[in-house]
This record gives structure tokens, C-alpha cells and sequence, in this order.
């Protein structure tokens, strides 16, 4: 082996170490994957004038900026493809800075009152003077929108813009922060941002004839069920599936005989025979079993007797009057009683016989009538995922749908915005039980039955915005979101004093015209669609059977929201255009030479393309 001598040896690691601390090798570029923080921050571009926002607005806007480029303290630069310019910034640390508005460095100075637009997610968003090291609150944007959401702040006077702002975020945002996109300052009350509606061709899903019901608490009774105007009205509706339930068909002399087990058969085939809605539409809830048989919880020696009961009615309303009933639930919220109050006071839940009941009553009724569908639990806690896990494993080979219920609120104090982002919720819902079904009985197609919602769930609350345009909003959100996940929608109720459809006179309310118009026009192949504001405006396309493309635009904010549509569809070749406002339906003008539709607010505007339409 040739020996190296100790000169050249001393030379060649003095060139290597020269080597390492001169040599510069190209690097690749920095490609920050999605939602990570992006290690080089963009060089620093404050504001851009009105004719350089990516976002097109209605009014005039004054300057506007990326939050990237006056982030501030210890807020990073995060990717997203949602977000303009692909990136946004987020801060983690509670009541931390996330931007820092230098009005003073602006060529021009500020002598008009400002309003200032955010848009942003997650958390709260305040907003502080910078004066010196300190600063004051100028108040808050308490709104934390789980979607980008523009919202507006102001009006902030010349003097307490100087010599800045500063946005903060609150102490209550998820770990992951507050998140900030981009900001506008504006001296137009009347600017705003536009909504974009992109429309696409895509096939998402698919609804039936069946999807879009509704509950008859009323017209469980012959009285109601055999009124002429009672009957017009639940015509319009015109419900896919009527689910029939009132704990009051176990009373003595409704739908019970006077000994108050026994099914009062001729009053019940009268009142289903009264009611415009054919029995392959009807749903009929068996609530629970009659007082006599049991108190609380059935015990299992009556198990039999309670399913042969159940198999009774089958076969008195099918096989003996023909009725064709095909849809039949087995008892409602017994997860209350089986389940949450137990679970409640730390005692065992008794789910398992709950599944045993229904078993036995599913077996006994297909024995008397094999084509109907037989479900289960009308859950009133359906967020209890594990819960609903086990009744599934326990009822996989006799449950043809699976049901469950839920509601917004139990207050009438909570703020509209609270209320009207609890659909969101319920479609997450929808769409983790269906996956769950699909997965734990793949062999067939086991429907899902969301058959209550509304606003409150208590009548006590007397919440009036269940009988207004708020609750006609509600369901109309609820409709638009929860299918495909959902196979049969049906709110509480068509009829009654506090909640919904129409009042004890049989008068329309709200919520009546966006049943009938779901009912009508939203039957077929669900299209994508987006909104890029969701939090303000929720987009819903459908192709239906006759060809149509119907796009329902949901304003769920109390402001009036400008939109454009793009993709697949023009509002210019729209030939179509009602609007449910304050109660009232109205046309709009149909050639569209303006690319702006206006969004009443609290508003469902229904759009309708012929078959011939195009771009």
C-alpha cells in the first residue's frame, strides 16, 4: 500500500475543509407540502391596489394584501390550495399576533373612516391599535368559521388606524390556531366580496323520490288526516316519505281500543286512507309498547307478545286492507332509555336488549309481510358513534334502514350563527354512520334515515324561528347537505303550533315552500358544486329526472350576499330565477345581463337551467 506523506496529507484535508465552508451546491426547490409551515418566508409586498385582489368584489375596495406578507411575531406561513395565493398564516399561541397593519408607511394617509374584511378560520379574530410596545382593543370578530369565511370589521375611524392595527387571535382556538388568508381595507360601506358558485358536471351522488319527507304529527289523527284544506296543503308538500309518529296513537281511543292494547284497526285504516300520500310513502313509527304490557323496560317474557303485536297492525293494514305500508319503525329514542340515562348515572347500558326487541319484532312482522323495511332506533343521541356501532353489529342481518334524530339547539337565545352551522355537523354525522353501515353490512344496502331534525328539540322553548324564515333556512341547509350520506330526510313536523310546515289552520309557513320545492326539483344526480364562502352561501346542483340543472343557493347569513356562478353553468343562460324571502316567493328577471345575482338575506334562491341550456 503506497504511504502518503504528511505535507500532502495536511494539504488535501485543508482544501476539503476550504471546500465545505465556500462551495455552495444547488439546492432543490422548496415545495412545501400541504398544511405544513413553510420554512423561507415570501419577501415582504404589503398591499396591492383594488385592481390586483384575486377576489372579485362588489363595490370599492381600497387596498388589499396577502397575510403572508405582514405576518407578524411569531405567526407562520402554512400551504393550502384553498387559500389565495395557496398560502395563509397561522398563529398557535393564544392571544398572539397574526398580522400588523403599518397604515402610516401608505403613500397616501388615511382620512376617511375604514372598514376592514378578514378572511380567515378557526378562531377569533380581535382587533388592537399598535401604540409603541402596547396596544387597546378595537373589539372582535367572535365568529370562528371552520371554512375560509370573509368577514367584515368596522368602521374604524382615521385616528385609531394610526400608526397601525394589529390582528390577534383568541385563547379558545383548536390546537392548530387561528388562520388568516388575506385582508382588505375599504371606505364603501356597501363593498363586499363576491361568492363564486363553481359548478361542475361531476356526479357526487344521487337522491330519490323518497328522499326529501317529512314527520305528520297531526295527521295521525282522522280529524286532521280527512280535513280537505289539511289535505291540499300536505299535497304541495308533497313529502317522499311521510313518516307517521305521535306518542299519542297509544292513547286510549286514537289508534288503541278503550282496553288499550288492542289496535283500533278501522280508525287507523280511515285516517291512512284520508292522508294524499300513498303507502309505499309512508313511514309508521311504533313508539313503544302499550302501558299495560310494560312500564319502563320491556321484560323478556313479554318479548313475544310485544312483536306479535307489532305483527298485528302489519297484517291488518297490508294483508287484510291492502294498504301497502312500506316502511315500519320499531319503537323511538329508546336509546334514551336503554342507553344515555344509564350511561348517565354510571350504570350498565342495556343496548343489547334493545337490539333483542328489535329482532324479534323484525322477524314477526317479514314473517306477516316479507317486502316491507323494517328500522331502527329513531336514535335521539346519534353522536354517540360507539353506541350506534354495537346496535348495528347487534341488528346487521334483520335492519333494512337504520334512523336517527337531531336537533340544533335547546335554547332560543343561541345566535343565529350557532344555529345555522349545526346542519354542517349533521352532514359529518350522516356521512360517519352511512360509511359505518356500508362497512359493517356490505352484502346490502342498509338505508339511513335521518327522520327528525329541527332547530329545537324541546317544544318548550317555543322558539319562534322555527316557524320563520330561520327555519325554513335550517331545512334547506339540512336537505342540501345531508344527501347522498343520507337516504330519506324528514323534519319535525307538517303541522302544529311551534314547529314547522304549517300551523293548526293548515297556513303555510317558510318551510313549507322549501320542502315542496326540494320535493319537486331535486330528484336525481347530485353534481359538485363549491362555494367559496360556505360559511354565508351553501351551493346544492342537481340534474334532475327531467333533464334540469337546479342549483338552490342557501343565504344563511343576515346580510345580503352577491354571487357569481361559473364552471358548467351561466346565470345569463339561467331560465329560471325564485327567491323565498321573508316568507314570500318571488320571480326574478331572467335575462341576466349583469353576472351579479343578489342573496337576500336569510334566503333560498332556486335557479333552473332547461335541458338545452349551455353556457
Amino acid at each position: 500500500m503506497r504511504q502518503i506523506s504528511l505535507p500532502l496529507c495536511l494539504m488535501m484535508i485543508s482544501l476539503f475543509l476550504w471546500g465545505c465552508l465556500f462551495w455552495n451546491p444547488p439546492r432543490p426547490a422548496l415545495v412545501p407540502k400541504e398544511g405544513k409551515t413553510v420554512a423561507s418566508q415570501p419577501a415582504a409586498q404589503p398591499f396591492r391596489s383594488h385592481s390586483q385582489s384575486p377576489f372579485p368584489w362588489r363595490g370599492r375596495i381600497t387596498l388589499f394584501s396577502e397575510a403572508e406578507t405582514i405576518r407578524h411575531g411569531s405567526a407562520s406561513v402554512m400551504e393550502d390550495k384553498t387559500a389565495s395565493n395557496d398560502l395563509y398564516i397561522s398563529q398557535k399561541r393564544a392571544w398572539n399576533p397574526l398580522l400588523e397593519i403599518k397604515t402610516s408607511s401608505l403613500k397616501k394617509p388615511i382620512r376617511k373612516a375604514m372598514y376592514l374584511w378578514i378572511r380567515y378560520r378557526r378562531g377569533s379574530i380581535g382587533v388592537t391599535r399598535m401604540i409603541s410596545a402596547s396596544r387597546r382593543e378595537l373589539g372582535w370578530l367572535f365568529a370562528r368559521p371552520e371554512r375560509w369565511s370573509w368577514q367584515r370589521f368596522g368602521p374604524i375611524a382615521p385616528d385609531q388606524l394610526a400608526p397601525g392595527i394589529r390582528l390577534i387571535r383568541d385563547g379558545k382556538a383548536k390546537q392548530e390556531g387561528a388562520h388568516v388568508d388575506c385582508i382588505v381595507l375599504t371606505d364603501d360601506p356597501e363593498a363586499r366580496p363576491i361568492v363564486m358558485i363553481t359548478c361542475t358536471s361531476q356526479v357526487k351522488g344521487h337522491t330519490s323520490s323518497t328522499t326529501f319527507g317529512t314527520n305528520a304529527f297531526a295527521g295521525v289523527k282522522l280529524k286532521v288526516a280527512s280535513n280537505t284544506r289539511y289535505q291540499r296543503q300536505l299535497r304541495y308538500l308533497n313529502p317522499g316519505i311521510l313518516r307517521l309518529h305521535n306518542w299519542e296513537v297509544l292513547r286510549q281511543g286514537l289508534w288503541l281500543k278503550e282496553d288499550g292494547e288492542s289496535w283500533n284497526i278501522p280508525a287507523i285504516v280511515q285516517t291512512l286512507r284520508s292522508l294524499p300520500v300513498p303507502g309505499q310513502r309512508i313511514l309508521i313509527n311504533i313508539p313503544a309498547w302499550p302501558k299495560n304490557m310494560a312500564k319502563k323496560y320491556l321484560p323478556p317474557e313479554k318479548l313475544d307478545r310485544f312483536a306479535n303485536w307489532c305483527a298485528n297492525l302489519v297484517r291488518a293494514l297490508n294483508i287484510e286492507h291492502h294498504l301497502g305500508i312500506r316502511y315500519w319503525e320499531v319503537t323511538n329514542e329508546m336509546d334514551m332509555r336503554y342507553g344515555e340515562e344509564l350511561a348517565r348515572h354510571k350504570k350498565a347500558e342495556r343496548m343489547e336488549e334493545l337490539a333483542r326487541i328489535f329482532r324479534h319484532c323484525a322477524k314477526a312482522m317479514k314473517t306477516v309481510d316479507p317486502t316491507i323495511r323494517v328500522g331502527a332506533p329513531a336514535a335521539a343521541q346519534p353522536w354517540r358513534i360507539e353506541r350506534m356501532k354495537r346496535f348495528i353489529e347487534l341488528t346487521r342481518n334483520d335492519l333494512d334502514f337504520l334512523s336517527i334524530h337531531t336537533y340544533a339547539s335547546g335554547s332560543a337565545k343561541d345566535p343565529n350563527t350557532k344555529v345555522l352551522a349545526a346542519p354542517d355537523s349533521f352532514a359529518w354525522l350522516c356521512g360517519e354512520l352511512k360509511n359505518m353501515l356500508t362497512h359493517l353490512i356490505p352484502d346490502k344496502n342498509v338505508e339511513l334515515h335521518l327522520n327528525e331534525y329541527n332547530i329545537s328539540w324541546t317544544w318548550q322553548t317555543r322558539d319562534p324561528r322555527m316557524r320563520k324564515m330561520e327555519g325554513a333556512v335550517f331545512d334547506s341547509l339540512v336537505m342540501s347537505q345531508c344527501p347522498p350520506a343520507a337516504d330519506v330526510l324528514c323534519s319535525w313536523n307538517e303541522c302544529d303550533e311551534i314547529k314547522k310546515k304549517m300551523d293548526n289552520q293548515y297556513t303555510l309557513r317558510p318551510g313549507a315552500h322549501v320542502q315542496a320545492w326540494y320535493s319537486q326539483f331535486a330528484i336525481g344526480d347530485i353534481l359538485t358544486s363549491e362555494s367559496s364562502d360556505h360559511e354565508k352561501v351553501v351551493s346544492f346542483l342537481v340534474r334532475n329526472n327531467k333533464g334540469e340543472r337546479v342549483l338552490f343557493l342557501t343565504n344563511r347569513s343576515e346580510e345580503t350576499q352577491t354571487i357569481q356562478i361559473t364552471g358548467t353553468l351561466s346565470l345569463r343562460t339561467c331560465s329560471r330565477v325564485q327567491t323565498l324571502s321573508k316568507g314570500k316567493i318571488l320571480s326574478l328577471n331572467t335575462k341576466h345581463e349583469d353576472p351579479n345575482l343578489e342573496l337576500p338575506p336569510l334566503s333560498i334562491t332556486l335557479l333552473i337551467w332547461n335541458p338545452s341550456s349551455r353556457r
